[in-house]
């Protein structure tokens, strides 16, 4: 950049040696003693005498320009040691507002670190950026567009985009540069209103300043990864460009060590690989310019330039992704050899991921690197092992699957990351299950996986191994390769192995049960899914075994139940395993009858129910056979779901009046049937009756019970207990009244009639209350006279009477407000609960209803009541009369157990007299 440039852009103005510095002295000792502070306490001590020091300053009304940029850039300091300044955020803002560029730089600055987040203040910042965009000031305009990128969000954008497409066509490229940088990221927020404008920065691909192109391409870059078919008619500008590029006809400044403008090679290669995927006619379009660049950059290889490197290995990722070319494939499978062979790790490391990526169209790729590909495992570097891992899943195939997976699990051998071992291990099994050669290779494989890495493999494995040994599936090309062994055999004359006698299902379980005996009798802490493998294989075809008899499975079983290093899972297998040896062979062994007696008593509950099903299948040796047959796992098992064996039991229960069954269809439909009966009724609750409460046929009423009330009784003198008034329990409400009133054509009654009626019903009950008064003095009378002739014909009820005077009490004169408190209920309070009975009959609201006629039981039975009861009135005057024998009825000492005691008494004492009478 010249000097006239700089200038025309007003540089001086900004630093300026010539004139006085804008930091004061105290900014400069502030940033020295934070440099001097020697812990984060000193630090946080000192920004916190700062963070005081700046609110002072900021209540101030006016503060000058060159004071505000300086509190700004105090502000900036404490912000990135990590305190809250955000009381005066509002100062930076401020600050971009100035005509002093310095003073403006520093407010922007501040403003894209302290407002990115704050939604409120970045509304602020919008008219001084509109502003500043239009300014004839180049570095106003810089520094705003500078802002925007750090700022903006997408509500701003369409305050700020017409001026940045103005910027476009500035006549300075930095402007030009900042503005596509803009462009770039309103397309990251909103790419679709940006996209309406895509052929205003197309035009930049035809700039005059290479930069301005290089910058644009990242737009063009990202329309490519999420929508290529906008920018397909380009391919012909981007293959040009790239042309010029590698022709050298560019300005010799964007040169870097003879490779002319590789970063601007490398985004065009992205954007050709993105637009030529899958798409034969743009990729024909392409292959020239990718295959001249891959020329060019094996210039800067040879001699160990980096950005050579990297041109190369984007040219080889575009082979990968444009539409299959032979002749390209071939020359990206040398250049990735060439990365291979390097004594570089970084270079081994290129080479290894390019070869990735490659051998997914082009398998062939890496069929002479094969050995150097794998001594890669063998490098300390752990970043190149792993990468060389990924390589080798994916050029497995059935020529090579055994010698990887010898590589794998050497390499697993020597790692300490569980994780990574696991999924490792579930990978391995995948290859051999999908590239394995033949079953035998597979059995034994998983096996060697099991016996090291058997903790992290997932239990499916063991279902899948049962399932496959069983039904003797064979994989590919498994039987061709037994064809040829037999033709060889054959022709050499020598008799077939043990095996061919046998067809391909039994031959499978003869190896298979001889490999797990085996490994049965090696006695080694395997892990337990392995055993368990081994003791299932064992116990359904141990008679099938060549290398064992069934009598030494079955000894190293039991010493395998015996084992302290398997779990109760696997023992309790071996139990089952040993069950089927024994049912299956009928022989028997002394050590079985000390395996059900041990283990009988296990506090594993599966393991002691083996073991009674053990010890309950051998004592029916008739029938063993049938329970547990050889080779069952294969027989299907008819299950009858109409349960027709039972329809002879449901006949007979019916007609023994037992109910049909209903099928659960019938049940459900029931109980829909239900619910919709209950919501119409609830429909029908909520809607409004015009009709009359009570039709006109006096015969019918309606009465509204009241809760149930308790009465007590009370005490009227010393010498006797007068009757109570007995009212009933449910006291209603009566209606009869209303009909008068109240009918279907509306309301007839008058007030004053019913007053009426209300004083006629309480003096008639006045008058009944009376009468009934005066019967029950009567009936006291003669119940005294009754008491004495008791008295004096029954010596041992007087006694009784006597021994207890001191205890019996009338439990009906006590109420319990509360637990363990006795009060005795006061006549006034009787007298206020009748008062309330007759406020409520003068309210019409309640009436007492008549008792009706006593019957002669029930009158013989009150006269008896009275007599015992007046016996008990005349003892408790005589007991009233000495103090010692005085009661205080307040005391503690009346007690639940003492109550319930004299009710006891006083019921025993009825009967007596009841009997008597």
């Amino acid at each position: 950049m010249s000097q006239t440039y700089i200038n025309k852009l007003n540089y001086q103005d900004f630093v300026n040696p010539n004139k006085p510095n804008y930091i004061t002295k105290e900014f400069e000792k502030l940033i020295r003693e934070i440099g001097d502070c020697k812990s984060k306490l000193d630090e946080d001590r000192l920004i916190e005498q700062q963070i005081i020091k700046l609110k002072k300053f900021t209540k101030k009304k006016k503060i000058k320009p060159k004071q505000q940029s300086e509190l700004v850039l105090r502000l900036l300091f404490c912000q990135l040691l990590g305190h809250d300044v955000s009381f005066a955020h509002i100062l930076a803002i401020n600050s971009s507002q100035e005509s002093n560029l310095f003073y403006k730089f520093i407010g922007y600055l501040a403003a894209s670190i302290f407002i990115s987040t704050n939604e409120d203040l970045q509304l602020l910042m919008i008219n001084s950026i509109q502003k500043d965009l239009k300014s004839d000031n180049t570095l106003a305009v810089s520094i705003a567009l500078t802002t925007i990128t750090k700022i903006i969000t997408v509500d701003m954008i369409p305050a700020v985009l017409s001026n940045v497409l103005i910027l476009l066509k500035h006549q300075e490229p930095l402007i030009r540069k900042k503005a596509l940088t803009a462009m770039y990221t309103f397309l990251k927020q909103s790419p679709e209103s940006i996209l309406k404008h895509q052929k205003d920065f197309e035009l930049m691909l035809d700039d005059k300043d290479i930069s301005v192109t290089g910058v644009a391409l990242d737009l063009f870059l990202f329309i490519s990864k999420t929508k290529p078919k906008t920018i397909k008619h380009l391919v012909v500008s981007f293959v040009e460009i790239l042309n010029l590029i590698i022709s050298g006809k560019l300005p010799i400044e964007y040169d870097y060590r003879e490779i002319h403008a590789p970063w601007i090679q490398i985004k065009l290669l992205k954007i050709l690989s993105y637009l030529g995927q899958d798409d034969p006619n743009t990729s024909r379009e392409i292959y020239q310019v990718v295959q001249l660049v891959l020329k060019e950059s094996e210039i800067g290889f040879i001699n160990g330039i980096f950005a050579g490197h990297a041109i190369m290995h984007e040219c080889i990722k575009t082979i990968t992704k444009l539409y299959p070319s032979t002749k390209l494939l071939e020359l990206a499978s040398i250049a990735a050899g060439k990365f291979v062979t390097s004594y570089s790790n970084n270079l081994k490391y290129l080479g290894i991921t390019a070869l990735t990526d490659l051998v997914l169209v082009y398998p062939e790729a890496t069929n002479k690197h094969q050995i150097i590909i794998v001594d890669c495992l063998e490098d300390p570097d752990e970043t190149l092992k792993r990468k060389t891992i990924e390589l080798l899943f994916r050029i497995t195939n059935k020529s090579n699957i055994s010698f990887i997976v010898e590589k794998m699990l050497s390499y697993l051998k020597t790692q300490k990351d569980q994780k990574y071992k696991t999924s490792l291990v579930s990978r391995i099994l995948k290859l051999a299950e999908e590239h394995g050669t033949n079953i035998k290779w597979y059995i034994l494989t998983i096996n060697k996986i099991l016996q090291i890495f058997g903790d992290l493999v997932n239990h499916d494995i063991v279902y899948n191994i049962m399932k496959l040994i069983s039904e003797g599936s064979l994989l590919e090309d498994e039987e061709d390769e037994e064809d040829e062994d037999d033709e060889e055999e054959k022709e050499s004359g020598k008799e077939g192995s043990q095996l061919t006698k046998y067809d391909g299902n039994t031959a499978l379980k003869i190896f298979s049960v001889n490999i797990y005996a085996e490994i049965i009798s090696l006695k080694k802490p395997y892990p337990n899914i392995l055993y368990q493998i081994s003791l299932w294989v064992a116990g359904e075809y141990s008679y099938l075994c060549t290398n064992f008899t069934t009598e030494e499975i079955m000894v190293n079983v039991v010493d395998l139940i015996n084992a302290f290093y398997i779990s109760d899972e696997t023992r309790a297998m071996a139990i089952t395993a040993l069950t089927k040896m024994v049912s299956h062979s009928g022989k028997y062994l002394e050590q079985i009858d000390t395996i059900i007696q041990k283990y009988s008593t296990s506090r594993n509950t599966d393991i002691r129910q083996r073991c009674f099903e053990m010890k309950g299948i051998l004592q029916l040796p008739n029938i063993i056979d049938n329970i547990l047959p050889p080779d069952s796992i294969n027989t299907d098992i008819e299950i009858d779901t109409n349960l027709e064996f039972l329809n002879e039991f449901v006949e007979n229960s019916l007609k023994n009046g037992g109910k049909k069954y209903i099928s659960k269809e019938e049940r459900i439909k029931m109980e829909n049937e239900l619910q919709l009966g209950i919501n119409e009724n609830k429909k029908k609750s909520k809607e409004l009756r015009f009709e009359a409460y009570q039709s006109n046929n006096p015969q019918q009423s309606s009465t509204w019970r009241i809760p149930q009330q308790n009465i007590y009784e009370r005490e009227v003198n010393n010498n006797q207990i007068s009757n109570t008034i007995e009212i009933e329990n449910s006291i209603s409400l009566k209606v009869s009244g209303i009909s008068q009133r109240w009918t279907e054509t509306g309301y007839s009654g008058f007030k004053e009639n019913e007053n009426q009626n209300i004083e006629n019903k309480k003096e008639k009950g006045e008058e009944k209350n009376t009468n009934d008064n005066n019967q029950n003095n009567q009936n006291n009378n003669n119940n005294n006279n009754n008491n004495n002739q008791n008295d004096n014909n029954d010596n041992n009820n007087n006694q009784i009477n006597q021994n207890n005077n001191e205890k019996i009490l009338d439990v009906k004169s006590f109420r319990f407000n509360r637990i363990g408190s006795k009060e005795p209920i006061l006549e006034e309070e009787n007298k206020i609960q009748e008062k309330n009975l007759n406020n409520d009959n003068n309210n019409n609201i309640t009436t007492i209803k008549q008792k009706p006629p006593k019957t002669e039981e029930e009158l013989k039975r009150e006269k008896t009541v009275n007599a015992l009861f007046n016996g008990v009135g005349s003892v408790r005057t005589s007991r009233k009369k000495s103090k010692s024998q005085k009661v205080n009825l307040n005391s503690k000492h009346i007690t639940k157990n003492t109550i319930e005691k004299n009710n006891e008494k006083v019921e025993n004492l009825i009967d007596l007299g009841s009997e008597k009478n």
